[in-house]
C-alpha cells in the first residue's frame, strides 16, 4: 500500500507540474523547428512552410528567413496535432487510453489540447483523479471535485449550470481554435476535436497547393445552444464568418437532432481560408469577400464531405456525398448564367438582403457549392481542379478579387464557355432537367 501511495503521489506531482506550464503563445512560442543542412536549428513558429524559396519563422520580435536550399526538415506543431488526431481515433472511448493521450499531448508541447483531452477523460470517467488535477480542480471532502470559476469553486453540475447562458458562455481552447458556447462542456470538447480534424484535413489536401500559412493563434468559433441568442447578422438566420478587422470569428448553433453544430465545417473552412490564405487581410465591411463564390462554394464543398458524430467526425471523398436537392437547385432554380455566378455578393445573395425568401438564398449557396464541386472534380478534368486552386490562391491569397479576367487567366477560357459543361455535369450527378427552367 505504501508503494502504491508513493507512486500515486509522484504521478500527481508530475501532473501538477505540467499544469503549471502555461501554453506557449505569441512571441514566446518556440514549438516549431527548422533543421538546417548546416548550422543550428532555427526554433520559433513557422509562418510559411510551403513557400518554394524560403521558410519564414517568427521568434520574439524577429522574423527569420531560412532559404529552402538550407532546409533539411521541418518539425511543425501542425504535424503533432495531426498525430494527436490519429491517436484520438485509436483511443476512441477508452478512458485509460484517452488519459494516455492527454499525457502524450503535454509531452509533445500541446498544452491546450492536453487540457481538452483531460476534459474528454472526465466526460468518460467523471472521477478521474489525474485529469482533475491536470485541470487545476480541488477535491473537497463533502462536495467532491470542485471546478474553478473566477474566484469561486463549483461542483461540476454548478459549473455546467453557470455556463448555460450566452452571457456566461464557456470558453475552451485547443491549439488552433477557441470555442465559446452555452451548449455544454461536451459540445465544447467535441467541437474542438472536430475542428482540429478539419484543420489537419485541409492542410493535408490543400496546404501545399494553396500555400497555406500556419495558425499561430487560435481561431474563434462561437456555438450557440439555440438560435434564441443568435446575433442579428443578416436577413436570414445562417451560420456565418465575420472577417478581420470586423471580428475574425465564426458563429453557429447546435440543433438538438444534428450530429454537430450547424454548418460547422463550412464556417470553419471559411475561417481557415481567411486566416491561412487571405492572411487576415482587412475586409471593407463584415460582408466583404475577395471572391465570394469561390470562398463560400469551397467551404460548402468541404463541409459536404464530413460525416460521423460530434467529436468523431470523419472526412470522405466528395463523390460519395452528392446531395440531389442541392444539385437540383443549382440546375433548375438558378436564373442567371455562370458568368453572373462569379459576382454574387455575401449580403445581397448568400445572406438574403436582396431576396425575399430563404429558398432564394439557398439557390445561390447551392449554385456556388456545385460550381466549385464541378471545377474540383478531377475525374471530369484533372487540369481544371488545379486551375481552380490557382484561381482561389490568386484571387484570395494575392487579393486579386473576383474579376472575370482573373477567372479567364486561371482557366484559359471565358467563363461563359463552362455553362453547358457544368449543366451536363449536374445531370450526370443526378440533377433532373425540369420543364420551364430559364436563364436570364
Amino acid at each position: 500500500m505504501a508503494l502504491r501511495c508513493i507512486v500515486r503521489r509522484l504521478a500527481e506531482t508530475t501532473v501538477l507540474a505540467v499544469a503549471a506550464i502555461a501554453p506557449a503563445t505569441g512571441q514566446d512560442d518556440l514549438r516549431d523547428a527548422v533543421e538546417q543542412t548546416r548550422g543550428k536549428d532555427v526554433v520559433g513558429r513557422v509562418v510559411e512552410a510551403f513557400d518554394a524559396k524560403e521558410v519564414l519563422v517568427v521568434r520574439g520580435g524577429r522574423r527569420i528567413r531560412v532559404p529552402r536550399s538550407r532546409v533539411k526538415s521541418l518539425h511543425l506543431l501542425r504535424d503533432r496535432i495531426a498525430e494527436f488526431n490519429v491517436r484520438s481515433e485509436i483511443a476512441a472511448d477508452n478512458p485509460r487510453m484517452n488519459w494516455m493521450l492527454a499525457e502524450w499531448a503535454d509531452m509533445e508541447h500541446l498544452p491546450r489540447l492536453a487540457e481538452v483531452q483531460a476534459h474528454r477523460v472526465l466526460l468518460l470517467e467523471p472521477d478521474h483523479r489525474l485529469a482533475h488535477l491536470r485541470l487545476g480542480h480541488r477535491e473537497h471532502a463533502q462536495h467532491g471535485w470542485l471546478w474553478p470559476e473566477g474566484s469561486r469553486w463549483l461542483p461540476r453540475d454548478g459549473f455546467v449550470e453557470h455556463h448555460s447562458s450566452w452571457g456566461r458562455a464557456l470558453t475552451l481552447e485547443s491549439e488552433s481554435f477557441r470555442v465559446r458556447t452555452d451548449a455544454g462542456l461536451q459540445l465544447a470538447v467535441f467541437t474542438l476535436l472536430d475542428l482540429e480534424r478539419l484543420h489537419t484535413a485541409l492542410f493535408d489536401e490543400f496546404g501545399a497547393k494553396l500555400g497555406l500559412r500556419e495558425i499561430l493563434e487560435p481561431i474563434d468559433i462561437h456555438v450557440h445552444a439555440t438560435t434564441d441568442s443568435f446575433p442579428d447578422w443578416s436577413a436570414t438566420t445562417l451560420p456565418f464568418y465575420s472577417p478581420p478587422p470586423h471580428g475574425d470569428f465564426a458563429v453557429t448553433w447546435m440543433q438538438s437532432v444534428a450530429p454537430y453544430p450547424t454548418r460547422l465545417f463550412d464556417v470553419g473552412t471559411q475561417a481557415l481560408v481567411h486566416r491561412c490564405l487571405a492572411g487576415g487581410a482587412g475586409m471593407q465591411t463584415p460582408y466583404h469577400r475577395l471572391n465570394p463564390t469561390a470562398e463560400l462554394g469551397f467551404a460548402r464543398w468541404m463541409e459536404s464531405r464530413w460525416g460521423g458524430t460530434c467529436g468523431r467526425a470523419t472526412i470522405g471523398p466528395a463523390a460519395n456525398n452528392s446531395n440531389i436537392t442541392v444539385l437540383d437547385l443549382a440546375r433548375n432554380a438558378r436564373e442567371y448564367g455562370v458568368e453572373n455566378l462569379l459576382h454574387l455578393g455575401i449580403r445581397e445573395h448568400f445572406y438574403g438582403a436582396a431576396v425575399t425568401t430563404r429558398s432564394a438564398s439557398e439557390v445561390h449557396w447551392a449554385s456556388a457549392h456545385t460550381f466549385v464541386a464541378y471545377l474540383l472534380d478531377e475525374k471530369a478534368d484533372p487540369d481544371r481542379s488545379q486551375q481552380f486552386l490557382a484561381w482561389l490562391r490568386r484571387t484570395v491569397g494575392e487579393a486579386k478579387g473576383d474579376s472575370s479576367s482573373a477567372f479567364d487567366d486561371a482557366f484559359g477560357v471565358d467563363v461563359e464557355g463552362l455553362e453547358e459543361p457544368f449543366d451536363r455535369w449536374l445531370e450526370l450527378h443526378g440533377a433532373p432537367k425540369r420543364p420551364g427552367r430559364r436563364r436570364e
